[in-house]
């Protein structure tokens, strides 16, 4: 017999109609966008949500430069409170969003502005998300806890920034974009809850996956995205355990979306190993 090992599992379960993509976007391209606060020109959104651009706080002034979103004034010693760029998006009423991943690429001057943190209105803007580090190739930030899942009222995020050497240092947000899922939010008295155990992901040692659900639940897709947003497979499927190939994606994590029969969508993140 094949020995058989269960995947490391960081899940998150949800309801949904609607698969993982950007939901919110902008590549920032046009003359200085700094002049305007907030920036939405030329951002893309779900069509069922609705969102305020890019902006920044009362402590930090905008700075000249094409395509990119830029500021200055980051040098305090420690993070303050005003100093950050923002984000906010509001679901349409009914509707509700599932987070992935927040990615957005930086851009600083002479290695000034070192330290960064994001937070969310979530909680007042008190507990941090993450302390990201600064890479001019790309920075991802996972929210797919359950802190960002099922919002479905207005959230916003915020950027915080700090460590430049002087007033006149600058930092800049040249593209970004919110991963996840708009769905509508409410079950009807007829839909089945279903639970996180629903849903078993074992991964063989030869690169087959195995996706089995419980009970009478039947699978009609699957699709595996990477934490980029972008959709690997998509796959038309039938029955309530099947097992795939894919011995080709790389060790790393993974989101599996799983449609069922019935409309519903389990969403669960895992680590591939073989």
């Amino acid at each position: 017999m094949k020995p058989i090992i269960t995947l490391t599992i960081i899940l998150f379960l949800s309801l949904t109609f609607a698969f993982a993509q950007s939901i919110f976007e902008n590549d920032i391209t046009g003359n200085n966008p700094n002049t305007f606060n907030p920036y939405i020109i030329n951002q893309v959104l779900n069509s069922n949500i609705a969102a305020t651009g890019i902006g920044r706080g009362s402590g930090i002034v905008g700075k000249n430069k094409n395509n990119e979103y830029k500021a200055k004034g980051w040098s305090d010693s420690t993070l303050n409170e005003n100093d950050y760029f923002e984000f906010s998006m509001t679901p349409e009423t009914e509707y509700q969003i599932d987070f992935i991943n927040f990615i957005y690429t930086p851009k600083r001057n002479n290695g000034s502005v070192d330290s960064f943190e994001l937070r969310s209105s979530i909680d007042g803007y008190v507990s941090t998300i993450d302390n990201p580090i600064y890479d001019t190739l790309g920075v991802t930030i996972d929210l797919s806890s359950a802190a960002f899942q099922g919002i479905n009222g207005i959230i916003t995020f915020r950027l915080y920034a700090w460590g430049a050497d002087n007033e006149s240092k600058d930092f800049s947000i040249k593209d970004f974009a919110f991963n996840g899922a708009v769905s509508e939010s409410s079950l009807s008295l007829n839909d089945q809850i279903i639970t996180s155990k629903s849903l078993k992901i074992i991964e063989r040692q030869n690169g087959e996956v195995q996706f089995k659900l419980t009970g009478s639940l039947e699978m009609k897709s699957i699709q595996i995205i990477d934490l980029h947003g972008r959709t690997l497979y998509k796959l038309d499927v039938s029955g309530n355990s099947i097992a795939l190939g894919l011995n080709i994606l790389s060790r790393t994590i993974y989101v599996a979306m799983v449609r069922l029969t019935n409309g519903q969508v389990i969403t669960k993140k895992a680590v591939k190993r073989y």
